[in-house]
Order: C-alpha cells, then structure tokens, then sequence
C-alpha cells in the first residue's frame, strides 16, 4: 500500500522548553544551520511524501511563514525537497495532545493511511528514519510504530518515549507490537543490557484509527487525546507492528536534552 500523506504536529505549548520557547516555537529552535521543522519536513520528502500537513495554532504562524519562504528558496538540494511538496496547514483550537492533533488532520488524510512524525525527535543515520518505517509493504488496517535503541544513560533525555510488549528481535525487524509498558515494567525487561527499546516519533496510522480518537481515548488528567490509550481501544481490531530504526536519535522535547545534544548536531552535520 502506498501512503502519500505526513502529519507534523506543531501546537504544543512547548512547556518543557518553557525558558527557550517563550519568544519563538520550540520547534522553530535550531538544529545546526536549520529550524527543527524544517529537518520533519526535510525528512518525510526525503522518504517519498509529497503531501505534508502542519498541524498549528493560533499565534504559530511564524512556522507556516517561515516554511513557505523555505519553499520558495532553491539553493540546494534540501531547498529542492523543500519545493516539492505541497504543505498544508491546519488549526487544532487547544493544544490537547498527539491524538487530537492527528484528529484535526482527518480531511486532510481521507481515506488513506498516513505517517505522523514528531519534529521534536530527530534521527541521524545512513536513511532517514520515515523512510525504513515504509521500507517493507505496509499492509492495509496496520498500525506500524518505530522503536529505537536508546542507551541507558540517555533514557532521561526521552521522557515521553513508552516502551512496548513486542516479539523477540530475530532475523526480521518487523515485529509484532504488544501493549505499551510502564517505565517501571520497560527498565526491568532491558535491566540485563546497556540500552532501552522504546518508541520514537514516527507512526503509521490507518484511517481507521480517527474511529478510536474518541472521548473513550481522552486521559481525564489532561483532557488530551491520548494515543496511548488509542494503541490499547484499537488492538483488537487493528494489526500492530514495529520496526527497529537504525541510527543515532535524538529528543529535543526538553530544556535538558536540547542543550545536552546541541554540541552533537553539529559533529552528526544536521
């Protein structure tokens, strides 16, 4: 099955980038010579999508002007990804959360499946991580989540990042997705290693998935969309998979890590 189709959700308050986010969004941060952004957009069009909706809000409209100036730009090679695809931008009202940040896109994405990609986590490697999620056939009613290696001492600059129940890692990196962990259960499953698998920012969402982002999936702490408890309401109707990225990941989602990594990005040449 082909999917044509990015989401890029950007209408966090970015409260965890509080002190660096109050006079710009956090993902219009730098990363190296670029905007974190601008590397998501990169990266799908890189991967094969030609049609990429930004999720904003009220008040974020630097990022959609800074990206159509982008596009209208050809320099270089990235300019020319840049130029083509066809962005779209759409509102989400409050900032609640992944899920309802994929809901506002429902138009947008129709009948067809879709890839979300989390711009405040960042993969450097031989391909880029969007494009070995879609390498091998994703087959129709499929949720397919990216895994990546995080090692133990950086497991604290991924604090969103859930673990999951999978299959054991054999010859093919496609496995079959379980229920999320708890941190206490996902440290206890890799206490014998130097590294974590966890979940990083890019899934692949069938249209099914907008009939489970529902009030059933709303976490009543938050009052956001929670695609975690989406993942467990749909199991039973939809197959889950997972693929093992290759490459160095970052999370830039926090003050901490930002800053941890930022001598890195320019050594890995973002």
């Amino acid at each position: 099955m082909e999917i044509s189709k990015a989401v890029i959700p950007a209408a966090g308050f970015g409260t965890r980038m509080r002190s660096s986010s109050t006079s710009m969004p956090k993902v219009m941060l730098p990363v190296g010579r670029k905007p974190m952004i601008q590397l998501a957009v990169e990266e799908v069009v890189a991967s094969g999508f030609d049609e990429v909706c930004i999720v904003i809000r009220r008040g974020k409209e630097i990022i959609r002007d800074y990206l159509q100036k982008a596009q209208a730009q050809v320099h270089t090679e990235s300019d020319r990804l840049m130029g083509s695809c066809e962005l779209t931008f759409l509102y989400q009202a409050e900032p609640l959360g992944l899920g309802d940040a994929l809901l506002q896109a429902r138009r947008f994405v129709g009948n067809d499946s879709c890839v979300m990609v989390i711009p405040d986590q960042l993969m450097q490697g031989d391909s880029p991580a969007t494009s070995q999620l879609i390498r091998e056939e994703v087959l129709p009613s499929t949720i397919r989540s990216s895994l990546a290696r995080i090692p133990k001492r950086d497991v604290v600059f991924f604090p969103g990042a859930r673990g999951f129940n999978f299959d054991h890692i054999r010859g093919s990196k496609l496995l079959n997705m379980g229920e999320l962990l708890t941190e206490g259960e996902t440290h206890a499953r890799f206490n014998h290693l130097d590294y974590e698998i966890l979940g990083f920012g890019r899934t692949i969402f069938p249209a099914e998935v907008f009939d489970y982002l529902s009030e059933g999936s709303v976490n009543a702490l938050t009052g956001e969309v929670d695609l975690g408890k989406t993942f467990a309401e749909c199991a039973l109707f939809l197959r889950h998979e997972g693929v093992l990225l290759d490459g160095e990941v970052f999370d830039l989602g926090t003050f901490e890590s930002y800053y941890h990594y930022l001598p890195r990005f320019a050594e890995v040449g973002f």
